[in-house]
């Protein structure tokens, strides 16, 4: 009975060890796509089938959004009134929602602010957030590090290897013990 448990045990493990790889190994995809689209071609911002991700740096949402969140934006300028977007002013990133359109203009707002922001064109609107994943800020800081990452992977795949070798030095010991035994009668 405890070697079937134990059995069980290895194989969860096993399987366990194997999820993480792949997650990591892609998260580390992703954040080589990125630094290609960024560094290499000169992009502004990352464009994943007309989606980007961006991190929130100020609490001028907060109450809706904080700072540290990451925002999934919908790249396009589409929007409409009481829309939360991400628009570019000064080679800066803002995120406010429109409170007034007018003469193809939008007049936008922090959540938390008191006051309102200068218009905007509708060429200026990078998206809209269609989706918000509080307090993911850290993680970009840890584990979108490429050399953590190499580091997570390179571990995971030497746990894996271990543990796969010891259960193969155990069934290697049984054959050796089971043919010792079998040439002593």
């Amino acid at each position: 009975m405890k070697l079937i448990n134990k059995q069980i045990v290895e194989k969860i493990i096993n399987l366990l060890l194997n999820i993480l790889i792949v997650i990591f190994s892609i998260i580390f995809l992703i954040s080589i796509y990125t630094g290609v689209q960024t560094k290499i071609l000169g992009h502004n911002y990352n464009n994943f089938f007309g989606y980007t991700i961006f991190e929130v740096q100020t609490g001028s949402m907060t109450g809706t959004i904080d700072a540290g969140d990451w925002i999934i934006v919908k790249l396009t300028q589409q929007v409409q009134l009481n829309d939360i977007v991400t628009y570019e002013l000064g080679g800066e990133y803002i995120t406010h929602r429109i409170i007034k359109a007018y003469n193809n203009n939008y007049v936008t707002k922090g959540d938390a602010n008191s006051g309102e922001d200068e218009p905007i064109k509708p060429n200026q609107i990078i998206g809209r957030v269609v989706n918000i994943w509080p307090n993911l800020g850290i993680l970009r800081k840890t584990f979108f590090n490429p050399s953590v990452l190499i580091a997570l992977i390179i571990t995971l795949f030497l746990f894996n290897y271990v543990i796969k070798k010891n259960k193969v030095e155990k069934k290697k010991n049984k054959k050796t013990k089971f043919s010792k035994d079998e040439n002593i009668y």
